[in-house]
C-alpha cells in the first residue's frame, strides 16, 4: 500500500504535422505541475516517447527544481520484437501507462496526458459548479 503519489507517467509521441503543439502542452503540464507542487521533494515524472522523439523531448522541455523530469524511449521497455511496436497510439499509450511503472516499481502514481494541467479549484470559485451548474 502506499501513503502518497509522488510520481507520473506520461506517454508522449510526437506527432510530426503538429510537433510544436505537443512540446508545449506538454511543457504547459510540467510547468503546471511545478506551480502546484509543494512537497520538499521533487515530483518524478517519467516520459517514454518513441526513441526518434526522445532527445528533442529532453532538449525541449521546461526545467522546474521541484519537478524531476526523466525521458526514455519505449525501447528500454519494450523488444524490437515486442507486438507493442504494432499497436497504434491510443493502444500504446495504455500499455505504456500500465506496465512501464510496473517495471519500475511504481508504488502510487498519476497517469497524464500532454493535453492536461493541473490547476487548483475551490468550493465557491467561477471554476466550480455543483447543483446542476449552480456555484
Amino acid at each position: 500500500m502506499f501513503s502518497e503519489v509522488r510520481q507520473a507517467i506520461l506517454p508522449l509521441a510526437l506527432r510530426k504535422i503538429t510537433r510544436r503543439g505537443d512540446l508545449e502542452r506538454a511543457g504547459l503540464l510540467i510547468e503546471s505541475l511545478a506551480k502546484h507542487w509543494r512537497d520538499s521533494k521533487p515530483f518524478e515524472l517519467l516520459i517514454v516517447s518513441p526513441g526518434w522523439d526522445a532527445d528533442l523531448l529532453r532538449t525541449s522541455l521546461p526545467r522546474f527544481p521541484n519537478i524531476d523530469v526523466s525521458v526514455r524511449p519505449e525501447g528500454d521497455f519494450f523488444s524490437p520484437l515486442s507486438g507493442f511496436h504494432l499497436m497504434t497510439g491510443w493502444y500504446r499509450q495504455q500499455i505504456v501507462k500500465l506496465r512501464v511503472p510496473v517495471l519500475m516499481g511504481f508504488k502510487g502514481y498519476l497517469t497524464l496526458d500532454s493535453d492536461v494541467c493541473c490547476v487548483v479549484c475551490r468550493v465557491g470559485s467561477p471554476s466550480v459548479t455543483t447543483n446542476g451548474g449552480a456555484t
